[in-house]
């Protein structure tokens, strides 16, 4: 079993690993194929005339901290076909993954396991470092307040945004996001908001402030997930509120995505884990939040 780096022509079997592995919602499979997989270094295990049968992908990662700009690799999408798992083949790929970004002079390779029984999996893969994340949690605001919060929406010109937004929510979470958080490269947030409006999500920005917030609803019934936003959790409900009200009336319950922070009363949860490639890059951005749909 050879392992190559995936181009254009071996979309379809990508796809294949992909609905086999992960989901038969063929439109999230087009997704990425088409605006996230251009950006990415996949490789693929297998051969040409038998076929690729297991895959992983690195999407561009950075981080800004102490006027320098560290570079990592996002590990996503490592799945093997059913009938050859057991072999070790994803292993091969993550280990020809770090041995790749070494040699490019990456900083970090990191990965948020798509659930918490995955933790002990990736840590056998060399990915030892945690990072951790706060759930802020609120409640949708009572009927009574109801007017405070259309003003303040109105007050702060808070409007739907899209994909044709991109560019300025870009420059907003670089001002707003980089003492706290994981970056991605334009492209990588673009497909990222094209996978949240995907999920029947939202993006809200302030026209005033230049803030926004975008989430998605949870498979919970009464529960919105809001993965970030540029504005503390305790403004959330005053900027945002009016315009999720009317989107997700049935959503009582709004579980917010936070950088974890020490002096708060909230509890710590595991999010993501980290293989330091170079060192004491841990310690640079160990508080920083891995937020948006990247799991």
């Amino acid at each position: 079993m050879n392992i190559i780096k995936a181009t254009n022509k071996d979309k379809e079997a990508i796809f294949n690993i992909w609905l086999s592995c992960f989901t038969d919602d063929e439109r999230y499979i087009h997704i990425y194929l088409e605006y996230c997989f251009p950006h990415t270094t996949t490789l693929l295990l297998g051969d040409e005339n038998s076929g690729y049968v297991s895959v992983i992908s690195i999407i561009p990662s950075f981080f800004s901290k102490n006027n320098r700009v560290l570079k990592g690799g996002y590990l996503y999408g490592v799945g093997t076909l059913p009938a050859y798992r057991g072999m070790s083949y994803s292993s091969r790929l993550i280990e020809q993954a770090k041995d790749l970004l070494i040699s490019e002079g990456y900083d970090y390779f990191i990965v948020k396991p798509a659930s918490d029984s995955l933790f002990d999996l990736y840590r056998r893969f060399g990915f030892t470092k945690p990072i951790y994340k706060t759930n802020f949690t609120i409640s949708q605001p009572a009927e009574s307040e109801r007017d405070l919060f259309k003003n303040s929406s109105e007050q702060y010109k808070i409007n739907y945004a899209d994909i044709n937004d991109v560019e300025t929510l870009f420059s907003s979470r670089e001002k707003y996001l980089s003492r706290t958080n994981f970056l991605w490269p334009i492209e990588i947030l673009s497909y990222s908001f094209r996978e949240i409006l995907n999920r029947e999500g939202y993006i809200l920005i302030s026209e005033t402030t230049g803030d926004y917030c975008t989430g998605y609803p949870s498979e919970a019934k009464d529960t919105l997930q809001i993965l970030e936003s540029t504005t503390h959790p305790d403004r959330i409900a005053y900027l945002f509120a009016d315009k999720i009200q009317k989107m997700y009336p049935q959503k009582n319950r709004w579980v917010i995505d936070a950088p974890f922070n020490s002096n708060t009363n909230k509890e710590r949860t595991l999010s993501a884990l980290l293989m330091e490639l170079k060192p004491g890059t841990y310690s640079l951005c160990s508080d920083l939040n891995l937020s948006l749909p990247m799991e």
